[in-house]
């Protein structure tokens, strides 16, 4: 069964079962709730830590950024942090992300970080080297105008 066919379907269901007790949910409000309700015979997920199978019963979730499922004991989510999740789960700024993502989200974030202050400092190599340009330039034009008064003064020197 396609993703968006089970997603079509996760969204009907949602609405008829109960957020107090959960079987398998996601803060994605594509994705609550107990997902096998959504799936065919032989359509299963399996988690991205223990690859078993995810199926009704287990409390799983499923992450934000890579979409796979996974058993919240492989996680070491709490049930505290389950439950706030799956009551939680409409919210648009909430996310979960699994221990592969976070912890790939986070390196991102650390070399962005290292890139854009690489950035402020080549910014400002090139501003002063403008500036630096810039009094070279306005250099060179005082020595021609210099030079070019010197010949025209020994030239009207000769004439006269």
């Amino acid at each position: 069964m396609a993703s968006s066919d089970r997603s079509n379907k996760a969204k009907a269901i949602r609405t008829s079962v109960s957020k107090a007790s959960p079987k398998a949910s996601s803060v994605d409000s594509q994705s609550v709730n107990d997902h096998s309700d959504t799936k065919d015979v032989g359509d299963y997920d399996t988690c991205g830590d223990c690859k078993k199978i995810v199926s009704r019963g287990h409390k799983a979730l499923q992450c934000d950024v890579c979409r796979l499922w996974h058993h919240i004991g492989c996680e070491k989510v709490s049930a505290d942090v389950y439950e706030f999740l799956c009551v939680h789960n409409d919210e648009a700024g909430l996310r979960w992300m699994c221990s592969k993502c976070q912890t790939t989200y986070l390196s991102v974030m650390n070399y962005i970080c290292h890139l854009e202050k690489a950035h402020e400092r080549l910014e400002e190599k090139v501003a002063n080297m403008d500036k630096k340009l810039d009094n070279l330039m306005k250099s060179l034009d005082e020595r021609k105008i210099d030079q070019i008064q010197a010949k025209a003064t020994g030239i009207h020197c000769k004439v006269v």
